[in-house]
């Protein structure tokens, strides 16, 4: 999959480079602020308003020029997830020319009166120390001074069990993710040294870190400031901060951290050729808590190795897919790219995308080679005026009238995803185990499984109707079913015929034994003729549902007759059709070796069709 993408992804990306990811990249929402040559700083605000983003200048103005600006660095600055922050997580950046923190990681005012909740017996004096040195920022907690007055002890605990102090951006920590910016020294291992050998000169180079103390120290002095703005524009989510340096420089550093972090784990890497090869960290997860994803009888357990070059094209491409939209202008789901050539279902989660699914696409079908007639088998009428056949000529039309008729519009909104929580567990077992074949047809054009599905599972979605009490509904997928199977040549009751046959052998004083479908047809039509006596004032489909568990067909017989017995005080003595279609049913002796579930289809056309105990012959 990922070298079948990579071959095409390449082709488009050496044409329009980043860009091609750039032109749809969003900003998240948050206060951006941007320091100028001359240190003066410019506020933005990204705010989200019904799903669309609005970004102005602080006095509500637009400004398309510095959205452009500030988009570019962003894309060059963040992390590519939390497990790979570039020093600690609640830094989202990995270069010293921006600084991406979370509002909430802020010490702001009703922060502080938590804090101070949380430490006991201690005075307004040591608490302004803890909050606030004249050296650093008011709104980081100084987790030294915190040591000195409650002790080191309580002040790890502190961090790691109560909530409100995990989330807190430290003096200390803001401090390091600079100090580290200089020389990279928190990474120790010999891989990442090796990694470091090639940027040995960069990073020694003595102006780049004197400009990294000076951008340390303005944010440091101005932190406080800009955390007010944040907090009088009711800001939410972020506080980034950009310095106005070349966007080359911003891709130098991001180089830099990509070399490191690109990788799943950098301990996977291996030197082949003069080449770096990894484990991609793009739609993969290999970890401690993830061993069953490693190959246990392969000298080398990881799934697969990437060179480094493709592992970040690799990164580039699920970037670009993370910024394409789910569904086009007609509310449709995308899910072809790259020219149509591929099938990709895309998941975004934790500002990443994953692919779901993945298939090659030879060709894409929009029109069948012969359109699909559905007939009305059963004769079904509504408002009282029978039913019209009628042709399906395309898949789309095709893939509605499945989901509706065989679904009940649950299909297509639950290819993908978890569904016993929105269903109850029959049908969504009959949505897990059909979506593929569907998937497989409606989406990626091969109908290799779906007609399988078609004639395995058809009468049992009918059946689930039934105990719905969507009898209308029922009889309509019994429809569809028949239609797409004589569609692919399969040979489908004449049920007009039998129904004929049926009727005059009732009325018959020399009537003849019944045959196999003939007594499932039977069956069904006396099943339903007995439900309707009921007095009940709603007859609902859930009376035929003891009807559609018999396994075979003696208790079959036995439950008509028990059904029978229950409402034989509404059916006339004389009823000749109904006391002989009766005797019919119980002298029926070819059950061995007949099941009913086998002869499904042949029950539900009597329980759903027109009922021959309200026909005259003539009819």
């Amino acid at each position: 999959m990922i070298y079948d993408i990579l071959d095409i992804f390449k082709e488009k990306y050496s044409e329009r480079g980043d860009k091609l990811i750039l032109d749809s990249y969003e900003l998240k929402e948050g206060l951006y602020v941007k320091i100028n040559e001359n240190e003066k700083i410019g506020y933005f605000t990204v705010k989200k308003k019904n799903r669309e983003s609005f970004f102005t200048d602080i006095f509500r103005n637009l400004n398309h020029n510095a959205y452009q600006w500030f988009k570019e660095r962003d894309y060059y600055s963040g992390y590519l997830n939390s497990n790979k922050a570039f020093f600690d997580k609640k830094i989202h950046n990995i270069n010293y020319f921006s600084l991406f923190v979370k509002i909430d990681s802020f010490l702001s005012e009703d922060k502080k009166i938590i804090v101070k909740e949380r430490l006991e017996n201690i005075t307004n004096e040591e608490f302004i120390k803890i909050s606030f040195n004249k050296e650093l920022p008011n709104s980081l907690i100084n987790k030294q001074y915190l040591q000195e007055i409650i002790g080191e002890e309580k002040t790890k605990y502190l961090f790691e069990k109560e909530e409100v102090f995990k989330k807190l951006l430290t003096q200390e920590i803001l401090g390091n993710h600079f100090l580290n910016l200089c020389s990279y020294k928190k990474f120790t291992k010999l891989k990442e040294k090796e990694v470091l050998k090639s940027f040995e000169k960069y990073l020694s180079d003595r102006e780049r870190k004197k400009n990294i103390l000076k951008k340390y120290k303005f944010v440091k002095n101005n932190l406080d400031s800009i955390l007010k703005v944040a907090q009088e524009n009711h800001v939410k989510n972020y506080i980034k901060i950009f310095f106005d340096e070349p966007i080359e420089k911003y891709k130098k550093e991001s180089e830099i951290y990509y070399s490191l972090k690109i990788f799943n784990d950098i301990n996977y890497n291996e030197n082949i050729g003069n080449e770096i090869f990894g484990l991609s960290n793009s739609n993969m997860g290999l970890n401690s808590k993830k061993p069953f994803l490693e190959h246990k009888t392969k000298l080398k357990t990881i799934p697969f190795l990437i060179e480094n070059n493709n592992a970040l094209l690799l990164k580039k491409f699920f970037d670009w897919l993370k910024v394409q939209p789910y569904k086009d202008e007609y509310n449709k789901p995308i899910d072809k790219y790259l020219d149509n050539k591929f099938f990709i279902k895309k998941h975004s989660a934790n500002d990443e995308s994953e692919i779901m699914d993945f298939d090659y696409i030879p060709c894409e079908i929009d029109k069948l080679n012969t359109s699909i007639t559905i007939k009305n088998y059963l004769w079904l009428k509504s408002t009282n005026v029978l039913l019209e056949n009628y042709e399906i000529e395309f898949l789309n039309q095709l893939e509605e009238k499945v989901d509706d008729i065989f679904y009940n519009h649950q299909l297509t909104t639950n290819y993908y995803g978890e569904v016993w929580k929105k269903l109850d567990n029959s049908f969504a077992n009959f949505i897990y185990i059909t979506r593929d074949a569907m998937i497989s047809y409606f989406r990626k054009y091969d109908d290799k499984n779906f007609y399988q599905v078609v004639k395995k599972y058809g009468s049992k979605f009918v059946v689930e109707h039934v105990k719905k009490d969507r009898l209308f509904k029922a009889g309509l997928a019994l429809n569809l079913k028949f239609s797409l199977l004589e569609y692919k040549g399969e040979e489908i009751m004449d049920i007009k015929t039998m129904q004929k046959n049926i009727l005059d052998n009732l009325l018959d004083s020399n009537y003849k034994d019944l045959e196999t479908e003939e007594f499932f047809y039977l069956c069904g039509q006396v099943a339903r003729y007995l439900i309707n006596q009921s007095k009940q004032g709603d007859k609902t489909g859930s009376l035929l549902e003891p009807f559609l568990k018999i396994k075979d067909p003696q208790r079959l017989k036995e439950i008509i007759k028990t059904t029978y017995f229950k409402y034989k005080h509404a059916i006339n003595l004389h009823f000749l059709k109904f006391n002989n279609a009766m005797s019919l049913i119980m002298a029926f002796d070819k059950e061995e070796n007949l099941s009913v579930s086998s002869n499904m289809d042949s029950f539900l056309i009597g329980a759903l069709s027109d009922n021959i105990f309200y026909m005259k012959k003539e009819e």
